[in-house]
């Protein structure tokens, strides 16, 4: 994946709903070209608005699996290069900063032939500046573990009706907690628990570390969940 700026386009169309996002596209594209800070909570609104979007605009898909929507991908794509120009508001530039970036798949791929926990330790710290609370992995590893739930239902009923319960993908704290012993439940009706036994386990093991509340905005908690459906094959079980 290479950015470039109709990446930042697809987020910011010309018209949408009988309006116009030339305004703030243009001075998000000055604000990278003269080196002014870019506001995170704004990508991160655009782009759930943009996978949201799609969803309504493809019934199938409500259906079925998402792995194959790219909006979030291609987000995170952005939100790579914004920090990687130092450009995002952050009162510790330090921790902002970004020592290793993903750079190509033929590194992710490497993570596949590694044991699970091991993988998952390794993408976080290859991804840390965007996994730097356990809110965050926790919700992107949970999602991952959805996306296999929904994908062993596609084989075994040719449908997948908990996406039901993931309303629209509006998610937020109550519900990223609430569903988790759900997800239980249908591996055990499917009879996939052991497949997923450890990556239960390092899911549960992050929520943990939340304590009593988690952080971020829902719009952050919905980014990261679909991210992590987005990219769930790193986490399979084969």
């Amino acid at each position: 994946m290479v950015f470039n700026f109709g990446v930042l386009r697809d987020f910011f169309p010309r018209e949408s709903k009988n309006r116009t996002f030339d305004k703030t596209f243009l001075d998000i594209v000055n604000r990278i070209f003269i080196g002014k800070t870019v506001d995170y909570p704004l990508l991160i609104d655009f782009i759930m608005r943009k996978t949201r979007k799609q969803l309504d605009n493809n019934e199938e898909k409500k259906k079925s699996s998402i792995y194959d929507d790219v909006s979030a991908l291609n987000g995170f794509l952005l939100l790579h290069y914004i920090n990687e120009l130092g450009l995002f508001r952050n009162e510790n530039e330090e921790n902002s900063r970004m020592d290793e970036m993903v750079n190509g798949v033929s590194r992710l791929i490497e993570l596949e032939i590694l044991p699970l926990e091991t993988r998952v330790e390794k993408f976080f710290e290859m991804n840390k500046a965007f996994f730097d609370n356990d809110t965050k992995k926790a919700v992107f590893l949970e999602g991952a573990l959805v996306q296999g739930l929904m994908e062993v239902q596609q084989e075994k009923r040719g449908s997948t009706p908990f996406f039901s319960k993931l309303h629209g993908l509006k998610m937020n704290e109550d519900l990223v907690r609430r569903i988790m012993p759900d997800i239980r439940n249908k591996l055990y009706e499917y009879e996939e628990i052991e497949r997923y036994r450890d990556l239960q386990f390092i899911v549960s093991n992050y929520f943990s570390k939340t304590g009593t509340k988690l952080e971020g905005t829902d719009n952050e908690i919905s980014f990261y969940f679909v991210l992590g459906m987005n990219m769930h094959r790193l986490f399979e079980i084969k």
